[in-house]
């Protein structure tokens, strides 16, 4: 809804459309559909943004896709350097070029969107990444995405009052295993169920793509997977990752995710931030 109505909204002065819900909660529904721009947040992994990707396509737009992690300084202010000096510099100006969003012809024109996708990767401290990121939203005159892994980031405290803030949750690890279950029936990989769990269940819970690239892997050197194998393959594909607080505990608190770890795996989870997360856990186990 926010990306169908952008346009109207921030180029032609229309009001955002009215989301559902209660009267009060539509307000302030509405003020968020006025952001220029929007954050997705979520585990690696998970589609956010193929997830973007499509939507934009599927709705017109043409999507641009920038690493953030490549645009971390801000763009440089000498006029000299052109558009192909930086590539902060070619963002800038296709978010504030309108000669470059849309074409002369009304029939052959082109609607932009700009997703920027590891966001996180920049900070305050690499020569004003986030604080141009900033500016750049105010002035654009085309949307938006930013994705990252961990909204909750204090690089990106500041970033998060300038957009829409959509997350993205883990699927469960049953949907994950169905569903990687038809495509190795049609790549021709044996696999029973219980193999398959426990396979999702050693690729971080939820990591789709780097269940994707395992079966690839196992698929070219065999058509069947046992469950030995996963077992031992465990420990050494098991992918490492900083996590936040935050996600170490939903884990603890979520059955599903939980049941499939060892004690050593929990207490992994609990060192992640051994000051935070066992409050957090304190205060919500009650709601779970």
């Amino acid at each position: 809804v926010w990306l169908r109505h952008w346009q109207d909204v921030h180029l032609h002065g229309m009001d955002p459309a009215k989301p559902p819900g209660s009267s009060a909660r539509s307000k302030d529904r509405s003020a968020e559909m006025k952001k220029k721009a929007v954050l997705i947040s979520g585990s690696p992994g998970i589609g956010k943004t193929s997830a973007a990707m499509i939507i934009a396509k599927e709705l017109g737009f043409e999507p641009v896709e920038v690493n953030a992690s490549d645009t971390r300084s801000k763009a440089d202010a000498s006029v000299l350097k052109g558009v192909a000096g930086k590539v902060s510099n070619s963002t800038k100006e296709l978010t504030t070029n309108m000669a470059m969003s849309f074409s002369k012809d009304p029939e052959k024109r082109t609607k932009l969107v700009l997703i920027m996708d590891e966001v996180d990767g920049m900070s305050a401290g690499d020569r004003g990444g986030v604080a141009d990121l900033m500016k750049t939203i105010a002035k654009t005159k085309v949307p938006i995405i930013a994705i990252c892994n961990d909204k909750y980031s204090m690089k990106l405290r500041s970033l998060r009052n300038h957009c829409l803030e959509l997350d993205f949750r883990k699927p469960t690890v049953q949907q994950i295993s169905k569903r990687m279950m038809d495509i190795a029936a049609k790549e021709g990989l044996l696999v029973n169920q219980a193999t398959m769990d426990a396979l999702v269940q050693t690729s971080n819970g939820g990591d789709i793509r780097l269940i994707l690239g395992q079966l690839q892997m196992i698929r070219l050197r065999s058509s069947s997977l046992s469950y030995d194998q996963v077992r031992n393959r465990g420990a050494s594909t098991a992918k490492d990752l900083e996590m936040s607080p935050f996600e170490a505990a939903r884990r603890l608190l979520d059955s599903d995710a939980c049941s499939g770890l060892s004690l050593s795996d929990q207490m992994e989870l609990v060192f992640q931030d051994s000051d935070l997360v066992p409050l957090l856990v304190q205060e919500n186990y009650l709601n779970h």
